[in-house]
């Protein structure tokens, strides 16, 4: 799949998938860190050491050096849809949707038309352009997804970086 707002690579974390449902659903989030930018969205982030060995399978090699590791987010249930924006300290980002398997979409909106990103191939990695407007569809479960974010490298520049 590939839009002017994200695109799939070649990387997968098929393999890491049973680890990271049993972190996201069984592991605590007590000590995630809560980023309240969105009104009535409560995203809990993880960095711990526990999934960054992840970064060898979702990251691609020359991409690697441009991030600063992983984070787990989990967007609760009952949370409120994030609202359209573009983000501030980030220019692009990777991305693996992992839970649910009915993942409900991020919507990225662009040239007066709107694309959905969901989670209909689970395992798959999605490069991101967050200097494009985007939104997160409200959920009635937990929803967790994978991030390696850059915040010096714009899409362009990455898909460049990896050739796609």
């Amino acid at each position: 799949m590939q839009t002017d707002c994200f695109i799939k690579i070649p990387q997968r974390i098929n393999y890491n998938l049973v680890d990271l449902l049993d972190i996201c659903l069984n592991d605590s989030w007590d000590d995630a860190y809560h980023h309240e930018e969105f009104e009535g969205v409560d995203l809990q982030i993880r960095k711990d050491f526990k999934f960054q060995y992840i970064q060898e399978f979702m990251i691609p090699p020359k991409l690697i050096k441009y991030t600063e590791g992983l984070a787990l987010y989990k967007n609760p249930a009952g949370s409120a849809e994030v609202k359209r924006h573009k983000d501030t300290g980030r220019k692009a980002s990777l991305m693996a949707p992992i839970w649910p398997l009915d993942y409900p979409p991020m919507v990225f909106y662009k040239d007066d038309k709107e694309y959905y990103l969901d989670n209909s191939d689970p395992g798959a990695v999605y490069l991101n352009d967050h200097m494009v407007d985007h939104s997160g569809t409200a959920t009635p479960v937990d929803r967790f997804y994978l991030i390696a974010s850059f915040k010096n490298h714009s899409y362009q520049e990455l898909k460049e970086l990896c050739h796609i």
